[in-house]
Parts: structure tokens; sequence; C-alpha cells
């Protein structure tokens, strides 16, 4: 008799563990679960910059986009990364659209910023670090801080 109960038990509810099963399984397969889709990439700028877009890549390779928000021309003379986590390991080089600083962007321009670190990251950790940008506008030199956050393509 109880044999029968828990037969009828598992045919029962067998059919629903089982949909319920492939419903996860599709979702994962799909990537619902991937940790960059629940982690999207975020930068934060302040002015004269505006971000565009953030790609962190296991090569130790942190690619932004800006727009220059000023009405003048910026020059950019250095990069440098502080408070990464995984940390950084200082800078091998930085450059704005393929070129090696310093660099002049026009008013109202898109740039992409390239900073390669020495240290090696790896894929699907999550990164948090801010990117210090040496600036010069009509012969004034500031400081620009970018905050980026994300999870290593």
């Amino acid at each position: 008799m109880k044999f029968e109960s828990f037969a009828e038990f598992l045919l029962t509810y067998s059919w629903g563990i089982l949909i319920v099963g492939m419903i996860i399984s599709t979702m994962a397969f799909l990537g619902y679960f991937d940790l960059k889709n629940i982690i999207p990439p975020r930068c934060e700028a302040v002015p004269p910059f505006s971000c565009i877009g953030l790609d962190i890549k296991n090569s130790s390779t942190i690619e932004v986009m800006l727009k220059s928000g000023s009405n003048e021309s910026i020059s950019i003379k250095g990069v440098d990364i502080s408070r990464a986590s995984p940390p950084c390991g200082g800078l091998i080089n930085a450059s704005v659209d393929g070129q090696i600083l310093p660099h002049a962007i026009k008013p109202r321009d898109v740039i992409r910023l390239k900073v390669r670190c020495k240290n090696q990251w790896i894929s699907n950790d999550i990164f948090n670090a801010e990117i210090i940008i040496v600036n010069i506008i009509n012969y004034t030199s500031f400081n620009t801080t970018i905050g980026v956050n994300g999870v290593v393509e």
C-alpha cells in the first residue's frame, strides 16, 4: 500500500519536476544566469566627459567610450588607475583612439580610451576601479575621475 502511494506520488509530481528542470536548463543555456547579464558594465564620468560605453577584457584591458562635453579643446596628458579590484599592478600603456598620449580632443568629440594593466585578470571576475585622466583646458591642468565597474569578459 505504501509503495503504491509512493509510486503514484512520483508519477504525479515527477512530470512537474521534469518540466521545471527543463525550463531552468534552457534558461541557463540561453545565458539568463550569466554574471554579465546580472551585473552590466557601468561607468560614471564627471564633466567635461560623459561615459557612453565600457568593455573590461580578461587581457587586462579597459576600454571606455567618452564624449567631451566641453566647448574647448581638451588635451589628455596622462592616465592612471586607482582603487582597482582585482588590482591593476600599474599601467603597461594607455591610448586614445589608438594613439599614445598626449592626445588632443576636439569640442564635443567622442573618444575611445584604452588602458592596459600589468596584472592578468580572470574571466567573470567583478572589476571595480577609478580611472584618473590628467587634462588641460585653456592652459589649466586638472584631473577627471571615471568610475568603472563590471564583469571581466
